[in-house]
């Protein structure tokens, strides 16, 4: 279950977004926080930027807060935190369907000690 914090929407991030470029005018930030069966598993702050209306770059910052989630998942047949962010990301097209760039990307930063997902990244497609 996914929950995005209401009170908190475009409030401040506790980590700069630098990987922006100097194309974009507006931000805007959410963070969610994600369960697996009724137990803690990762936040997840996003930040939206736009740029000529437009919506083309997102970047993740995703953080464990539940012991189910794995640090790396090399030896699993299923890795969470990348269907965790794909499903983010799928939500994020849907929604802003209309605002979306030809060449709209993502990447998702990971805070240790999850590792090992360095394939996190890739075009938003709707």
């Amino acid at each position: 279950m996914c929950y995005e914090d209401l009170y908190r929407r475009n409030g401040w991030l506790p980590r700069q977004h630098n990987a922006f470029g100097e194309e974009i005018t507006r931000r805007e930030t959410r963070f969610y926080s994600v369960d697996v069966d009724g137990r803690p598993a990762v936040d997840v702050d996003v930040a939206l930027g736009f740029a000529r209306g437009k919506l083309p770059h997102v970047l993740f910052r995703v953080k464990k807060t539940g012991e189910d989630v794995p640090n790396d998942w090399a030896m699993l047949p299923q890795d969470i935190v990348d269907d965790i962010v794909l499903k983010c990301v799928e939500n994020l097209a849907t929604v802003h369907n209309g605002r979306l760039d030809m060449g709209s990307f993502f990447y998702a930063f990971l805070d240790p000690p999850v590792v090992g997902r360095g394939y996190l990244h890739g075009e938003i497609r709707s």
